[in-house]
């Protein structure tokens, strides 16, 4: 009885005492595997767990150990009582684990673990407001990825590995069975001083109370043997760079540009794009000679902002041109995860050095650019890709320093006072909030900025053709240089109906009036403007050079974008002052109808099995109607197999959407309702339109929303558990070739039998039955 009351306890408090650094992995996880990953990670934590980092664990188990031996009150009893209940958590960790890797290996996710890239494809995002950096930070994880960033990876072999693992846990488990064997041992002497202290008055105390019925000979069986049975069930419980830079080469000891680049996307997306390459001012006082960066083709700090949960477009432009010998699916899929996630990030690249080498001098560069930004970073992967005969060593910090604070930092470093120019415009324009999403109304929706140091002539050499335009506008030269990039994403300002004669006006979008002013100390400046143009692009360029770089910036322009009707190529002076009526470009396009779509739930936080109806409205605020609207929002509930709709569908027609009246806008409606059975934030990706307008065919999305399942009570785990515990013993004894297909009948006849045991035990004399198995064993 006393080991099915410490079991009880110690499973209860394991459940109740979950840490909150696990959440991450719950709410991100758990949609796809339910309450058997919470009690995994529980009982992970109460055993093996450091009972010296987390004191709750301390607590639990000297809480169960003492209250053990304070009932046996018989020391080799107790201590051995106590040590197999905190053995027996085992059982329903493998439960729990075992029925994790059913559900996996019914998503199809163990056939995938030899594709990385299309493992992450069918695993759910991280909630928003969730990172890596907190899953990292998480108990025995954290403990774990802290021990092996101590140890240089490139020198592990995957049994160096696991033994390093299995002997931090193994370490962590004998505290733990040591506590608990001192409490109970601590709890059976207790016990017997109070036993004794108090003996008298129990003696009499029993001699003066009458006997209850309830606990004559035949009750006290049955009640026993209902609780042998519970506790025999309870037992088995369980289950880069984007920039726009002009091509130059040549250039002597010291080197600056600056560029302002406003393309327009044909959707009616507007980026304002902006770069400062400097190898003097952005990192004042650094010597790019010194032996950290020696072998070190490029390192950059990179932050991103999102006032949505979408990511700057510019993130998936740039991977989407990474070069065939970059695991470009791996790669491509933990980046951009990682920012949908995740603010800031640093990435330093080595060419042909030992990993252990360059870890020690990304280490190093970390911490030099940690420095300049009071960006904290903390190492995250290092790993090494082979490029023909050399090695190349990738080496990624993560920081949980959020986008207002790093963008800020490194928007600092402008050197605004030295260069002025477009260093000095561009903080300005910072500092009114338009470039900081959710800032002001009208600001940018997502940001990317990027801090970075590199060798141009290594990584074109590196790189080839990958990245386009990126590579082309590298300065050809072997001296290192630093930058820093911003990227702003102004969705849909540019809208059709009945307009189609347009123009791109920076003072209307940045909201500053004030002229640029080229800085009179640079190499190369220029502002750069695309705007669409029938199946074309108008390309308009203002642009200056020093003198050394006059002749050879026409060749480059010319080069690439040619000399054509669509491209305006004005040259002006060092030092010129642009008016921003002349960087205004006038051009006809048809960009899609002023439409909204807007998703919507009726509660975001829910119960498990709780309906919820999900509602998708298509606004019309132009003055000309659509046709064939087309909605589908199959792609909702992607990542979310056991997600199942209850009433209404996730597609729907309709012929036609009027236009907008003077009493307000035209909406479509479209409601369907939802059921979602585990806990965890379950994230419904965004729906999707097509249209018809004027003959042309358009292409739209919703927001995403997520919805929060709260997890089940303690009483609820223990109702559905045990049912879910008995199917996973099952499954597992079939795994056994001569018990396939018995694995339930075997359970069963187990059981029966211990009960059975146990309940004759019980029932008769044990000095007797000891004695005459004594007797029996003496005369054999």
């Amino acid at each position: 009885m006393v080991w099915f009351i410490c079991c009880f306890l110690s499973f209860t408090l394991a459940f109740m005492l979950f840490p909150t650094g696990f959440t991450v992995i719950v709410s991100w996880l758990s949609p796809l595997f339910g309450t058997s990953l919470r009690i995994a990670l529980s009982e992970i934590f109460v055993l093996l767990g450091d009972p010296f980092v987390y004191s709750t664990l301390l607590i639990l188990w000297i809480v169960v150990g003492f209250l053990g031996g304070l009932i046996l009150q018989k020391r080799i009893g107790s201590i051995l009582v106590t040590v197999s209940v905190y053995t027996s958590q085992f059982l329903i960790l493998a439960l729990a684990g075992f029925n994790i890797y059913k559900i996996a290996s019914n998503m199809g996710f163990v056939d995938l673990l030899s594709s990385p890239s299309d493992l992450l494809n069918i695993i759910p995002p991280m909630p928003a407001g969730s990172n890596i950096s907190a899953l990292l930070s998480a108990p025995i994880i954290g403990d774990l990825a802290g021990i092996l960033t101590d140890i240089q990876l490139s020198s592990i072999n995957p049994s160096t590995l696991i033994t390093t693992i299995l002997t931090s846990v193994l370490i962590n488990a004998a505290k733990n069975l040591i506590i608990i064997t001192m409490a109970s041992f601590l709890g059976c002497e207790v016990g017997k001083f109070l036993y004794n202290s108090f003996r008298p008055q129990i003696t009499h105390l029993r001699s003066i109370l009458p006997k209850l019925s309830f606990f004559s000979t035949d009750s006290l069986k049955n009640s026993r043997r209902i609780l042998y049975t519970f506790g025999i069930t309870l037992l088995l419980f369980g289950s880069l760079l984007t920039t726009s830079i002009i091509y130059v080469s040549g250039f002597g000891s010291s080197y600056y540009a600056e560029y302002l680049f406003t393309p327009i996307h044909p959707n009616g997306d507007v980026y304002v794009r902006t770069a400062i390459l400097d190898n003097q001012h952005i990192l004042k006082n650094v010597d790019f000679t010194g032996e950290e960066f020696q072998n070190c083709i490029s390192a950059i700090l990179m932050t991103h902002g999102s006032s949505t949960s979408s990511i700057n477009p510019d993130i998936t432009l740039l991977l989407g041109s990474l070069p065939s010998w970059i695991p470009r699916d791996v790669i491509s899929q933990n980046l951009e995860a990682y920012f949908s996630s995740t603010d800031t990030l640093f990435i330093a690249l080595y060419d042909d050095l030992d990993l252990s080498t360059a870890d020690s001098r990304a280490a190093q560069v970390a911490n030099l650019f940690s420095s300049r930004t009071d960006i904290s970073l903390s190492p995250l992967a290092s790993f090494q890709q082979l490029i023909g005969e050399s090695y190349e060593s990738i080496i990624i910090y993560s920081s949980m320093t959020p986008f207002s604070s790093a963008g800020e930092s490194i928007i600092g470093l402008l050197p605004a006072d030295e260069r002025n120019g477009l260093c000095d415009w561009i903080s300005t324009v910072w500092d009114g909030g338009i470039l900081s999403p959710g800032r002001l109304r009208n600001s940018a929706e997502s940001t990317l900025i990027v801090l970075g140091y590199g060798e141009s002539s290594s990584i074109r050499n590196l790189l080839g053709g990958g990245l386009g335009l990126v590579t082309d506008f590298l300065p050809t030269t072997d001296m290192p240089f630093a930058y820093l990039t911003l990227s702003s994403y102004f969705p849909k300002i540019y809208h059709s109906s009945p307009i189609v004669d347009h123009q791109l006006d920076i003072t209307e979008l940045i909201g500053l009036n004030d002229p640029i002013i080229f800085s009179p100390q640079s190499n190369i400046s220029a502002i750069i403007n695309v705007v669409p143009e029938g199946n074309t692009s108008l390309i308009q360029i203002i642009t200056t050079a020093s003198e050394e770089f006059a002749d050879q910036i026409s060749e480059s322009l010319t080069d690439m974008f040619g000399l054509t009707s669509s491209v305006q190529i004005d040259t002006v002076s060092l030092g010129s002052m642009i008016d921003l009526n002349d960087i205004a470009v006038d051009f006809t396009f048809r960009f899609p109808l002023k439409l909204k779509i807007e998703k919507s739930i009726t509660m975001d936080e829910i119960d498990r099995y709780q309906q919820v109806t999900v509602t998708i409205k298509i606004i019309n605020n132009d003055v000309d109607p659509a046709e064939n609207i087309r909605l589908d929002d199959s792609a909702s509930l992607t990542y979310y197999p056991n997600a199942k709709v209850i009433s209404g569908s996730l597609t729907q027609n309709w012929e036609y959407i009027p236009r907008a009246t003077a009493s307000g806008p035209s909406i479509l409606e479209h409601i369907y309702v939802i059921s979602l059975d585990k806990e965890g934030i379950y994230t419904l990706k965004a729906a999707s339109i097509s249209y018809t307008y004027k003959n042309a065919k358009f292409y739209d999305s919703s927001n995403s929303i997520t919805v929060k399942v709260r997890p089940p009570s303690l009483f609820q785990v223990f109702i559905e558990g045990i049912p879910q515990a008995w199917r996973s013993l099952s499954c597992m004894i079939e795994l056994i070739p001569i018990f396939k297909g018995n694995g339930s009948l075997i359970l069963t006849t187990v059981v029966f039998i211990s009960v059975a045991v146990l309940l004759l035990m019980e029932t008769n004399n044990r000095d007797k039955l000891r004695s005459f198995l004594f007797k029996k064993i003496k005369g054999n």
